[in-house]
């Protein structure tokens, strides 16, 4: 028997369980989770009533320029802050764990240290080091250092998202290059 077919008649819950084949859940789970979410949803159904009873202007809202600028800047940030902590995390990974990086064990250990942050408590940091007066300003003045470029709005969001969320994808990436063979990045230079 080829081990192709070995593996397709292998016993597997999960294909059971979509496929229709198997135990199902007791009534009482079901019965369960039913009420639950029901629950849950109630706030939601009320909201949806009284909208198109009441000849609500929600459908007009939505839509009207007060709301799209927004959301168009919120998604925009949330893109732009994806791809830079994903770079940010990816190259820390490989940097840690595939190369000689110097004071590597140091790196290993500052490098998901933004985790215990709070992103507010980052912001306010960032606002307090960079505001006139502030932390960075008192520090550089006495090397002719006088203005600080203001760092507020979307770049200081940036920066502070960025730097609060790169741990999510360094941690992840440096555990499968410390898993993965580094036979495997030689036979890719090839």
């Amino acid at each position: 028997m080829a081990e192709s077919e070995i593996r397709r008649q292998a016993h597997s819950p999960l294909r059971d369980i979509l496929q229709g084949r198997g135990r199902r859940p007791p009534l009482l789970l079901t019965t369960a989770s039913i009420l639950a979410a029901a629950f849950f949803a109630v706030p939601f159904v009320y909201l949806l009533v009284r909208n198109v009873t009441e000849d609500s202007a929600l459908p007009g809202a939505l839509w009207s320029g007060d709301t799209i600028g927004p959301l168009v800047r919120t998604l925009w940030l949330a893109i732009t802050v994806a791809a830079s902590a994903a770079s940010i995390g990816t190259l820390l990974a490989w940097l840690t764990v595939r190369t000689d990086l110097p004071l590597r064990r140091l790196w290993l250990l500052l490098s998901p240290l933004p985790l215990v942050l709070p992103s507010f408590v980052a912001g306010a940091a960032l606002l307090a080091a960079f505001a006139p007066g502030g932390l960075l300003d008192e520090a550089l003045s006495p090397l002719g250092v006088t203005s600080l470029p203001l760092i507020d709005g979307y770049w200081g969001a940036w920066a502070v998202l960025t730097l609060i969320s790169y741990p999510y994808v360094y941690l992840p990436t440096a555990a499968r290059l410390a898993a993965l063979p580094p036979e495997f990045e030689e036979a890719a230079r090839l």
